[in-house]
């Protein structure tokens, strides 16, 4: 006989596929078509039962926020350790960067949500606190190819380097414009170039 899995855990799966499912609206339908009741009907369960996990669409998206963020923060994470010791800044820019269009272009409904981010306040103080928590190990990793530099100096570059990357290349997944996303490349790279040494 298989083993019961226990009522937390059968919470936890819920809440996922509930997730799971805003998701996957977002991706093929887009923000304007997101509502509490097309999640429950994607998920396969009531609107009441979605309301056992979340208090309206405002807060799937809230908790669809802090999701992605795990998830690209993790993702950021691997790819800039995959280097194992960084030759050079220009290692770990690269990697960051392609990294995180990858992420951009295959996490399903995030673009979506970033594309419609500007009507929510929610959407644009994650993307401060996200800015925040990602110069932290992009300032690190980049203190560590060039230990000259100061903490201040590397998160400022680090920062800088997030805000122009997110920038460019939401415009250019707006856009569907893949020639926008090798330009932001060139300007991030032409940007660090002038504030690192060599």
């Amino acid at each position: 006989m298989p083993q019961r899995i226990p009522i937390q855990e059968r919470g936890l799966a819920r809440r996922e596929a509930l997730l799971d499912a805003a998701a996957d609206i977002l991706q093929r339908d887009g923000l304007a078509r997101l509502n509490t009741s097309r999640i429950a009907a994607e998920a396969g369960c009531s609107v009441g039962a979605l309301y056992g996990y979340f208090q309206n669409k405002e807060d799937v998206l809230r908790a669809l926020i802090a999701r992605y963020g795990e998830r690209l923060l993790q993702a950021l994470s691997s790819s800039i350790a995959g280097l194992g010791q960084p030759e050079s800044w220009e290692d770990v820019a690269l990697q960051a960067f392609d990294a995180f269009v990858d992420f951009y272009t295959r996490e399903p409904g995030y673009k979506s949500l970033w594309i419609g981010a500007a009507w929510s306040p929610d959407l644009v103080q994650a993307g401060e606190q996200w800015g925040v928590a990602f110069q932290e190990p992009l300032g690190a990793a980049i203190r560590a190819a060039n230990p000259e530099l100061s903490d201040a100096e590397a998160a400022r570059v680090g920062q800088v380097a997030i805000t122009l990357v997110s920038s460019l290349v939401t415009q250019a997944l707006e856009r569907d414009d893949r020639e926008l996303i090798d330009e932001a490349r060139l300007a991030l790279m032409a940007y660090l170039r002038e504030r690192l040494p060599a």
